[in-house]
């Protein structure tokens, strides 16, 4: 193993969340181990020789989780309300991070978060994961699906849904 660094110049940093998309284009999110508030993030388009780091909006007391990249200039971060992990943001660039866009959706809204996303294609996407409340009456599975980029967020309604096992959900 070779140590290629980061790019993030903050102190003290811990990449949280890595989104390869091929050999070349990785994506990372990094958190302060000491709970102060980090917005960093960092990629690479040419396998980690050189990584250029950036930061994401701060929204407030909401913290990145994970990221998911697409290609070298798109990619989500999804950022987690804390503490109470009840609702989440979900942050989108198209131009390599210069600028990031604030997806709008239910899961906005206390009790709707979810832990994960993935995308298929730049429009074809799901979240999914429950939201880390403790309240089993809060902490039940969701889904959503995008069709649009992100631009439109549709829950998968809970009744076409297996129901999930006593205490069973995705959560960071």
């Amino acid at each position: 193993w070779q140590n290629l660094g980061t790019g993030i110049t903050n102190s003290p940093r811990k990449i949280f969340s890595i989104s390869a998309v091929d050999e070349n284009t990785v994506w990372a999110v990094a958190y302060d181990p000491s709970g102060a508030a980090a917005y960093d993030f960092t990629r690479t388009t040419d396998g980690g020789t050189v990584w250029n780091a950036g930061t994401l909006p701060g929204v407030g007391a909401y913290y990145p989780g994970q990221i998911h990249a697409f290609d070298d200039q798109t990619a989500w971060a999804l950022m987690i309300k804390t503490p109470q992990q009840d609702r989440i943001k979900i942050l989108k660039t198209t131009d390599g991070g210069a600028n990031w866009a604030d997806q709008s959706g239910e899961f906005n809204t206390s009790g709707f978060a979810f832990a994960c996303l993935h995308f298929f294609n730049a429009n074809e996407g799901i979240g999914f994961g429950s939201p880390g409340t403790g309240d089993a009456s809060v902490d039940s599975l969701r889904i959503y699906r995008t069709t649009d980029g992100g631009n439109v967020w549709t829950r998968i309604p809970s009744g076409s849904l297996p129901v999930p096992a006593v205490a069973e959900g995705q959560w960071v």
